[in-house]
């Protein structure tokens, strides 16, 4: 619930419960943001280990052949 929900719903809250509120969304969107950049960056990562073993694959069979 954000602050505009919270204050149609108890038009007379407390600027300390207001604020309280402001607070939880803002933390709670940095969280957000740094879960998905961590989230990109281990999807990257896995990627990168992807390409290796391919390359890795195709470097035994030059070697073989």
């Amino acid at each position: 619930m954000n602050v505009h929900e919270h204050l149609k719903r108890y038009p007379n809250a407390r600027p300390s419960t207001l604020l309280y509120l402001e607070r939880r969304a803002e933390k709670t969107e940095q969280l957000r943001s740094e879960l998905d950049a961590a989230s990109d960056r281990r999807s990257r990562m896995l990627a990168d280990s992807e390409r290796e073993t391919v390359l890795a694959r195709l470097i035994r069979k030059l070697r073989r052949a």
